[in-house]
Order: structure tokens, then C-alpha cells, then sequence
């Protein structure tokens, strides 16, 4: 069987049209002999893909950067897995990984502003949609028709347990992908809240945010703690696997009342702290929970440039 599925799923790629691509990178603008390749996010990009590949086997040298939010907290990212393998040096968004001696923490890559997000004044409550595929397509912490089920009454007992004058602030953020045709599935049972199709940029939706939902433990969590906006993510814990270092983190986001699994609890917590968000959120014990998780997993590294350098020099 094994030998049957395999060899009716190798990509075309790899062996019908690996020529022309070779062809198209030859007759391309990238360095024909670079020492050193630094690249993120190459996985879904078949040409680059097979460009550093070429490169790599003549013995070029591969920084690979990380790209997603999953990365260091998730005990399965295929993705993460297959940077690290490949690469000579892969640069986290701060987190270590003693395992592992190419690892180097570095930097959240995006560019990113200082500016203060001034969320008092704000008056929504950004729900920010996961991603839902509607076939497997690799083996990631949420591919499973179980997890997909859960994640869709997660999401409506959410919506459901809000106060009515809640309901009136949430704005749903989709991803422009909508695979599993969320939005259908939301104007039916929420018709009236105000939807975002995806083509607003994050950081805008963000300046008008009181509070940031998200349904996942992904990019935009991080996004939003280390902006310092108050940030409640929600998921079905039980059915995700994380990495050994991750889970005491993960546990006091939970204690104090940042992750929840159940998202019943994580509604009626914003509807008892909406008005006064800030006896929760400026907490001390909660402003230095938010800063050390942000320094490890999404470190604004205002000296990024100077530390590549450094890392580029290493032998």
C-alpha cells in the first residue's frame, strides 16, 4: 500500500517538471554561486524550494528564519521540523532549543513598530478566525476532523455566552482562505455581527481593538501580546500535543486568565472584566507574565541587523 500511495503522490516537481524548474533558476535573478542563502517560509515555494536545495548540494550555506507563530510550542510543526533538518543555522523568534545546536534565538522577522496601542478608547472585540482546512494536507496540530468539529462548537458556545452588549462590539476576522466556508456557516447563526473578509491589514484591525480573541495558538497571539493589547486565546487544548518547555508557559497563561480551554470560561471572563479591562491587564504579575513569554517567543529584537550580522560571521 505504502509503495502504491507514494509513488501516485510524489509531486510533479520533483520529477516531471524538475527541469524546467532548474531551467527557470538558472535563467533567474538569484546568485548562481552565493555563499549564503537566508530565506523564511520556503516550504510552500517550490521554486525556492528547489533552489536552495540546488545551492545547498555545492555547498552553500542555509540560514533559515522562522515564519509562524506555532513554531517552538506545537510538539508537531512538519514544517519547523524540515527548516531545522536543512538548515545550517535556524533563527527563532526567541526561543532556544537545546536539541538542537543550529538553533539560535534571534528576532520576529516582520518589520514591527514601537507605537503604543491606545486600546482603553477602543470599543471592539476582534475575534480572530483559525484557518479551517477542508482536506489534510500535512500533518499539523489541526488536522483532525474531530479537532475541526470542536473547533466550530468552541467558536459558537464563544459567541453564544457573550452579554448581548458584547455581542454588539465583536468584529469576526477571517482569513482570506476560507476552506471551510466559515463565513456561510457565521451569517447563519450570526447574522448580526460585523465581519472582516481578510483584506484589512492585522496591525490596522489591531488600533481598533479593546480586546484580541484568537482561536489558535499561531501568529496572531503573539502579534497582539507583545503590543501589549489584551489578548485571550481559546482552544481545545485536549486535542493538541505541545512541546515539554512550552506546557509550563502555557500553564500560566492559563492561571492567569490569558489561554483557556474552554471557551464558555473565556466569555464570561471578558464579560465580568470588559468595563474595567485594565484591573485584569495591568496587573503587575500580568504585565511581566506578558512581557517574559513575549521575550521568548515573539522577541522584538530592536538590534535584529547587527545579530544577523553576528550570527552570519559564526563559523
Amino acid at each position: 500500500f505504502l509503495n502504491s500511495f507514494l509513488s501516485q503522490n510524489i509531486p510533479f516537481s520533483f520529477v516531471e517538471e524538475l527541469k524546467n524548474y532548474i531551467t527557470k533558476i538558472e535563467k533567474s535573478y538569484l546568485p548562481k554561486n552565493p555563499s549564503t542563502i537566508f530565506a523564511t517560509n520556503i516550504a510552500t515555494n517550490t521554486f525556492l524550494s528547489i533552489y536552495c536545495g540546488l545551492k545547498k548540494s555545492k555547498s552553500s550555506k542555509i540560514l533559515f528564519a522562522q515564519h509562524g507563530g506555532s513554531y517552538g510550542q506545537h510538539l508537531m510543526v512538519p514544517q519547523e521540523y524540515f527548516e531545522r533538518k536543512v538548515s545550517d543555522k535556524f533563527l527563532t523568534w526567541g526561543w532556544d532549543c537545546a536539541d538542537y545546536k543550529n538553533v539560535y534565538r534571534f528576532s520576529y522577522i516582520k518589520q514591527f513598530s514601537d507605537e503604543l496601542i491606545n486600546y482603553q478608547n477602543n470599543n471592539n472585540l476582534l475575534l480572530i478566525n483559525r484557518v479551517q482546512k477542508k482536506y489534510i494536507t500535512d500533518i499539523d496540530p489541526y488536522s483532525s476532523s474531530i479537532d475541526k468539529s470542536e473547533y466550530f462548537v468552541g467558536h459558537k458556545n464563544f459567541l453564544n455566552t457573550l452579554d448581548n452588549n458584547l455581542k454588539k462590539k465583536v468584529v469576526i476576522r477571517y482569513k482570506a482562505a476560507d476552506y471551510m466556508r466559515q463565513k456561510i456557516y457565521d451569517k447563519k447563526n450570526f447574522p448580526n455581527f460585523k465581519i472582516d473578509e481578510g483584506e484589512t491589514d492585522i496591525h490596522e484591525l489591531f488600533k481598533t481593538a479593546r480586546v484580541v480573541v484568537s482561536q489558535a495558538l499561531q501568529t496572531t497571539y503573539l502579534e497582539s501580546l507583545s503590543l501589549n493589547i489584551p489578548t485571550i486565546v481559546f482552544t481545545n487544548h485536549k486535542s493538541e500535543l505541545f512541546r515539554d518547555d512550552f506546557l509550563p508557559y502555557l500553564k500560566i497563561l492559563k492561571d492567569n486568565h490569558i489561554f483557556f480551554d474552554d471557551p464558555i470560561d473565556a466569555a464570561n471572563h471578558l464579560n465580568k472584566n470588559w468595563t474595567d479591562i485594565d484591573n485584569w491587564w495591568k496587573n503587575a504579575k500580568t504585565q511581566e507574565i506578558v512581557s517574559d513569554f513575549s521575550d521568548r517567543y515573539i522577541f522584538r529584537n530592536k538590534n535584529r541587523l547587527r545579530d544577523l550580522k553576528n550570527i552570519l560571521l559564526l563559523k
